[in-house]
């Protein structure tokens, strides 16, 4: 494993959304404080089967490593996370919660830029990965249209090519298949016809891509606990992905252990939202 003696610091950006069916008592107050941009979701169906749900949209948030991607300090405001979760009073088994994870670029302006074989070291590593992260996760969130395997939206083809996993890609986000894996790689190639904010990007199909990765895999949760550790995991992935070749990156993940710990939180995560401790805490869980 890399040694722990590289002391610069990484900056990676990030935003989450969040898809509910009840909103809280805190929900507008949580919002205005954040600049967190809502909106009616027709995927989310409501608790009692009529009508839609929900999706809260964090603005771009930043995340620094300190001290190399494998076992460096992870870094961001925790407490935006617990307030995203906050504005969710009750979630169900058609609730996303989709986290994106940017390289942002100086020569792109701070816009984020993943490059073919970066994404391509992604696809990769998330195909190792799949099946236990799948395990971490809530059982709604198995085979779901939204969140599809791997391997039911990419080929050998698609590993094995020169040219970039999700081309072509279709300028509106919605025209494009290989946004419902539930690793969404179609952000770091598509154009579009605007730039607008992140945080209205949902309500934007045509709008330019953001550039970043987006876990699709999560859902049916609105926890801190749970979710936290959900998002410095990606994160500790992305840092690795930016920081080695894609080849090392890839050898790292999928044979040299390098995000053991990561998995350990997460399993640790779900362990304890399953636990009666957390139900008397949360009754209305996940």
């Amino acid at each position: 494993m890399p040694s722990n003696t590289n002391r610069n610091t990484m900056t990676l950006t990030f935003g989450v959304e969040i898809e509910y069916s009840i909103k809280s008592q805190e929900h507008d107050a949580l919002a205005a404080k954040h600049g967190f941009a809502a909106r009616h979701d027709a995927s989310v169906t409501a608790d009692d089967g009529a009508g839609n749900g929900y999706e809260m949209v964090t603005p771009v948030l930043k995340a620094t490593v300190t001290g190399g991607a494998v076992r460096g300090e992870i870094a961001f405001d925790e407490s935006v996370i617990a307030d995203l979760c906050g504005v969710a009073a009750r979630v169900n088994k058609t609730c996303g919660l989709h986290v994106h994870v940017g390289n942002p670029s100086e020569a792109a302006s701070g816009r984020s830029v993943w490059s073919g074989e970066q994404v391509r070291a992604w696809l990769i590593s998330a195909k190792h990965l799949e099946q236990s992260l799948f395990g971490m996760c809530p059982a709604s969130r198995s085979n779901n249209s939204h969140a599809k395997a791997i391997g039911d939206v990419f080929n050998e083809s698609h590993f094995a090519s020169m040219e970039h996993p999700a081309h072509p890609a279709s300028p509106s986000k919605y025209n494009n298949p290989k946004r419902y894996c539930w690793l969404n790689i179609v952000e770091t190639i598509r154009s579009g016809a605007s730039d607008i904010p992140f945080n209205q990007i949902s309500a934007r199909g045509s709008a330019r891509g953001l550039g970043t990765i987006e876990n699709r895999m999560l859902g049916n949760a609105r926890q801190p606990v749970f979710i936290i550790p959900w998002v410095r995991f990606f994160l500790r992935w992305a840092a690795i992905i930016k920081e080695f070749d894609p080849v090392y990156a890839i050898s790292g993940i999928t044979h040299g252990n390098w995000l053991g710990q990561s998995l350990s939180e997460l399993k640790a995560a779900r362990d304890y939202i399953s636990s009666p401790a957390a139900r008397a805490v949360s009754p209305a869980a996940p």
